[in-house]
């Protein structure tokens, strides 16, 4: 009876300690699919996936970060790049932004088309060059249906100006084909100062410019001056005048009253 008591107990016992280690080992292998899993979906620093899918949610931030790349990717030091939507200075005042730091040649690419289309270097916007020499670079574009700039405007005076680098120089060009006005300068005061038509005439102290050149006010030359200026029919110029310019047709208004003479005093 003795023996038989023995070996029940003995048979017991390793049944209890098997038991435990195949309770260890499925709590172990748990805990390895939890740890597979948290990696697989939220990557830590220092592991890469291939994929991230946040389809239906939010990115979730990282201290003051929404995206933050790893920092010297291909050596050097200091260099880094983020996506973040961060707090601009306080309330609810919010900035997203868009940053590479460290070197000036390090850029900021915008591609469309598979082309580079813009780019921001050493603080300086290039659009149609990838190499800005200036704080806003256009690239040379020589077509009028593709201008360096355009200003248009709908609606009622509606306007169509384009400006182009042709290699002889500037051009501006007006595409409205309507009169008036095309190009003018003003001061603070909204005055205009400086007028050119769709005729191509020039104004200087007119909006109505009815010469190639006209200018109302004092005229300076060098040390001469001009003053007292009047548009008078041909013929000599009154007494103290000197002629100044000629107009083959003056328009006052819309009325054609023929060749004039620019008589000033000097």
């Amino acid at each position: 009876m003795a023996r038989k008591r023995g070996r029940a107990k003995k048979i017991q016992i390793n049944l209890h300690l098997t038991n435990r280690w195949l309770y260890t080992l499925i709590a172990l292998g748990i805990l390895a699919i939890i740890v597979v899993g948290v990696y697989a979906v939220i990557p830590n620093p220092g592991h890469s996936v291939s994929e991230i899918d946040f389809t239906g949610k939010n990115i979730p931030l990282s201290g003051a970060y929404g995206l933050d790349w790893q920092n010297n990717p291909w050596g050097g030091s200091g260099d880094d790049a983020w996506i973040k939507y961060v707090q601009d200075g306080s309330g609810e005042n919010a900035e997203l932004q868009i940053g590479i730091s460290n070197d000036g040649n390090d850029n900021i690419a915008f591609y469309q088309q598979g082309a580079e289309r813009m780019t921001i270097q050493n603080g300086r916007v290039g659009i149609g060059t990838t190499n800005p020499g200036a704080i806003l670079d256009i690239g040379t574009w020589t077509d009028w249906n593709t201008p360096a700039l355009r200003f248009s405007k709908s609606g009622t005076n509606t306007r169509d100006i384009r400006i182009i680098n042709d290699g002889a120089g500037l051009s501006i060009k007006d595409f409205t084909g309507t009169s008036g006005t095309i190009f003018n300068i003003r001061t603070s005061d909204d005055t205009q100062r400086f007028v050119v038509d769709n005729n191509g005439n020039v104004g200087i102290g007119t909006t109505n410019p009815s010469a190639k050149l006209d200018v109302a006010g004092d005229i300076s030359a060098e040390d001469n001056t001009l003053s007292s200026c009047s548009w008078v029919s041909l013929g000599a110029c009154p007494s103290g005048k000197i002629m100044a310019g000629y107009n083959p047709n003056y328009m006052q208004g819309s009325q054609n009253l023929g060749p004039k003479i620019l008589c000033c005093e000097l």
